[in-house]
């Protein structure tokens, strides 16, 4: 009988063990896809919506503050969303609250959804001068939510990355503001004040604004058209590009740093400033009058002014305003080696080194010309042009 229950023990322990092994793919398969049968994970709310996906809409949310005695809007947004404020005419301060997630393939989960979204609210509350405005999300308390989200386990389930807020803030221009979003962009058009932005992935927009700027940016890119009055500005993006126009020779200090990007600064011709200037690269344009003082290591621009202190991993340029403004767009790819870099030929038969460049081998040199005077103005009286080649062993100049 023993070895008998010995066997019998065996061949069911041998049973149970295939029959787990034959559920640990199925199990494997439910962990990495907890979307459903599709096997696609859901985008994050920083993704863009393909044409395919369709979207929850929440119900949007819209009030009016009396702009009497506000000097001050805030603003904390620590779900993914994007603010955009707007400066507009009259009295009165208008808060919209656009609200959307991507549709899932469960169909009482979007439903969930629907009804987060509608119980995402917001609150403004005037203390002082200060507007300060609260996104308020739905909690697990049944006394303040329906019965459907009183749920805290269901709650959780629709707390996906897929949630995304829009708050558009339509105010007169003349009011400082302090934003910030945990991950969206920031744009802000043509107010005049203090500006205190921060997000921590996205970008930061500045159209047209007027003031002292605090901008601080964990990933993403700075850009726009500014115009300054007096006092320190800080812009900084941790791992990012920043790209900006200054639309009047009025000069103040600013503190620009671009780690993991470049600084690009278009400047009214005759703007003055002393500019401390560092790339880890050591890619730096300056085509403004401008001077360096080696006692100071600082490049003074129209015989000086307030301090700009740039530090940027990749390339610092500072440039003349065009009448269009350009295109300041931090996002878009501007390599200023490629954009000042010059075509250099390779030569078959090397020249004689006679000073003599009639020979065959020079006329297919590169020809760099017209040079400046040092302080980037005009033509020197006597002409230069350099001559560039190289071959198999040496480089020509």
């Amino acid at each position: 009988m023993l070895p008998i229950s010995r066997s019998i023990f065996s061949y069911s322990y041998l049973l149970c063990f295939f029959m787990f092994a034959l559920n640990l793919p199925v199990q494997h398969i439910d962990a990495a896809d907890p979307e459903g049968e599709g096997g696609t994970p859901l985008p994050t709310a920083n993704d863009p919506v393909s044409e395919a996906q369709t979207l929850i809409l929440g119900t949007t949310s819209t009030e009016n503050f009396s702009f009497t005695d506000v000097y001050h809007i805030e603003l904390s947004l620590n779900i993914s969303g994007n603010i955009e404020l707007i400066a507009t005419e009259g009295e009165v301060i208008t808060v919209t609250l656009e609200k959307q997630a991507r549709e899932t393939t469960n169909t009482k989960e979007d439903d969930l959804i629907r009804d987060y979204l509608n119980n995402i609210t917001f609150t403004g509350t005037q203390s002082d001068d200060t507007l300060q405005l609260r996104i308020q999300l739905p909690d697990s308390s049944p006394e303040t939510q329906p019965s459907r989200l009183s749920n805290t386990e269901a709650l959780q389930a629709v707390r996906y990355d897929g949630l995304q807020l829009k708050c558009t803030i339509k105010t007169p221009a003349d009011v400082s503001v302090k934003l910030h979003a945990k991950t969206g962009d920031i744009s802000l058009q043509r107010i005049r004040g203090k500006i205190e932005t921060s997000t921590e992935t996205g970008n930061v927009h500045l159209g047209e604004t007027l003031g002292n700027y605090n901008i601080s940016v964990t990933k993403g890119n700075i850009d726009g058209q500014i115009l300054l009055t007096q006092g320190q500005n800080k812009l900084e993006t941790q791992n990012g590009s920043i790209g900006l126009v200054v639309l009047d020779p009025v000069a103040a200090p600013m503190d620009i740093t671009a780690q993991g990007g470049s600084i690009r600064l278009r400047l009214p011709e005759n703007y003055a400033a002393d500019v401390e200037v560092e790339s880890e690269k050591q890619q730096i344009v300056v085509n403004l009058p401008a001077q360096f003082d080696e006692e100071t290591g600082l490049t003074i621009i129209n015989d000086g002014g307030p301090l700009f202190r740039l530090k940027a991993t990749d390339a610092i340029s500072l440039l003349p305003s065009s009448s269009s403004g350009g295109n300041t767009s931090a996002d878009v790819e501007t390599d200023l080696i490629v954009d000042f870099a010059q075509p250099v030929p390779q030569v078959a038969q090397s020249p004689a080194i006679d000073g003599n460049l009639s020979e065959i081998a020079w006329q297919a040199a590169a020809l760099l010309s017209p040079f400046q005077n040092p302080d980037g103005t005009d033509v020197p009286s006597n002409s230069t042009e350099t001559f560039l080649m190289w071959d198999a062993e040496n480089f020509y100049v």
